[in-house]
């Protein structure tokens, strides 16, 4: 009780939440599979108030999870419980920062937009388009995904083909860090870009590091023209050579996305959308591969678009490009509903990896072989940022606390060549695979980073790194 007090009085008693059925909805993440029982929910509004949540927390022992919209696939952002391989010493507290929401509007330079850690990227890209530019990110989740989590993640997202993830998209952060200290870093900085990164050591570092309060990202100039391509090819090789021929071509891409029949099939009828209609056709949903290209630049992308899929495509191809909204919305459509659609299915296992584009085919078939091994009943389904090599893979129908199936999927990517870290980051669900592929040397630095920054090893254990050499 002493401690809720204290907090209370950081953030007033209605934004300290105890109660288990008020808890409820932070504890548990998307897909279903992660969460636990937390100790506590503490909500501040304002910078100052994290820094007092910190003072309060510091040094207590009890484990702190930064937590944003709760979008996160791998555990990494709520109390540990049914699944995983780590466990709290003690249920945590979890600091959500969604009040953390407001959109700075004094910002002077239109390329550029500063707002909270609780900023939904939804509203970010509405702020940027009402001043004529946009952002160079965007996902499915963007109604709930928030900036502070997008940055812990150093998530990527659709347009990582062109503008790459948010480690690329940052130009100053704040944040606290358990010692009770503030940080400001900003690209290029006061030091005229020398010095250590503190900014880079906070983006992707899941929450294990500091707490990132608030952020400026860039924008950029939106394209005058857009145009998206839906392509149905007959197998997954066929498709894996046109994005081959599509990165090699002077074709501006922002989106290379694959799904297969059976994921468009699965939209179809569990979100009651029509069936896919390329050259005049409706086709069989569950038939074939599908490739979602989309390019943006100058007028003339959508008769380039045209051409360079008339030149490469092979025979066997169903092809539609469109440019108007509309049209093109109906071909995203598939893509934005696919994790939906797994949802309604069953609780997903969600393992998002990196695998090189020439290694893909043989993957899935490795991580078909491998699940159907394990459980012939699992139903398995992968797509993802084909462009650049990250994959989505889902595995429905195995207990959520069941690892076998997880190490059956990681080991394919490794031995594909591929890295088990992809754009959901590692969080609890990867945190031993992401160990025990890595460098042991680079690992123990960054232990040591860790020990540095967070000594009671309070944020977020379990996510990245083990407790060993805490």
């Amino acid at each position: 009780m002493q401690l809720e007090e204290a907090l209370a009085r950081v953030v007033g008693a209605e934004h300290v939440l105890a109660d288990p059925d008020r808890r409820a909805g932070y504890e548990r993440d998307w897909t279903g599979r992660f969460g636990g029982p937390a100790r506590l929910v503490v909500r501040p509004r304002s910078v100052s108030e994290v820094g007092g949540v910190i003072e309060v927390l510091a040094g207590t022992g009890i484990p702190v999870i930064a937590q944003g919209g709760n979008t996160g696939l791998v555990g990494g952002g709520v109390p540990r419980g049914t699944a995983g391989r780590s466990s709290e010493r003690e249920p945590p507290a979890i600091l959500s920062l969604a009040r953390l929401c407001a959109i700075s509007e004094k910002e002077s330079d239109p390329s550029a937009v500063t707002a909270g850690a609780g900023a939904t990227l939804e509203s970010l890209q509405a702020h940027a388009g009402r001043t004529g530019m946009q952002i160079g990110l965007d996902l499915a989740a963007r109604s709930r995904a928030t900036l502070g989590g997008l940055l812990a993640t150093n998530a990527g997202g659709t347009q990582a083909v062109r503008y790459g993830t948010m480690r690329d998209q940052v130009l100053r952060l704040e944040a606290w860090l358990m010692s009770g200290e503030r940080i400001s870093w900003e690209s290029g900085g006061q030091m005229e870009g020398h010095g250590y990164d503190l900014g880079g050591l906070l983006v992707g570092s899941e929450g294990t590091l500091g707490i990132i309060t608030g952020a400026t990202v860039r924008t950029v100039v939106p394209p005058r023209e857009r145009a998206t391509a839906l392509v149905h090819l007959p197998d997954l090789p066929s498709i894996v050579s046109l994005v081959g021929e599509l990165m090699a071509s002077a074709v501006v891409l922002d989106a290379v996305e694959w799904m297969s029949g059976s994921g468009v099939a699965m939209v179809c009828e569990k979100i009651g959308i029509g069936l896919p209609e390329l050259d005049g056709d409706r086709l069989d949903p569950g038939a074939g591969e599908y490739l979602l290209v989309e390019s943006a630049g100058e007028p003339g992308t959508f008769r380039a678009l045209g051409l360079a899929l008339e030149r490469v495509l092979t025979a066997g191809a169903a092809v539609g490009v469109a440019s108007t909204t509309e049209a093109r919305r109906r071909m995203w459509i598939y893509r934005d509903h696919l994790s939906e659609a797994i949802q309604r299915v069953g609780v997903p296992h969600k393992l998002d990896v990196r695998v090189p584009l020439g290694a893909l085919a043989e993957f899935v078939d490795m991580a078909e072989d491998a699940v159907q091994a394990i459980a012939s009943h699992a139903f398995l389904q992968v797509f993802g940022h084909i462009g650049v090599g990250d994959l989505h893979v889902n595995v429905v129908s195995r207990e959520p606390s069941d690892m076998v199936v997880d190490d059956a999927v990681l080991g394919a990517a490794v031995a594909c060549g591929g890295r088990v870290a992809g754009e959901h980051g590692v969080g609890v669900a990867k945190a031993e695979w992401f160990e025990r592929t890595g460098d042991e040397a680079l690992l123990s630095a960054w232990r040591r980073v860790k020990r540095a920054l967070d000594p009671g090893w309070q944020l977020n254990p379990g996510v990245l790194l083990s407790a060993k050499g805490a």
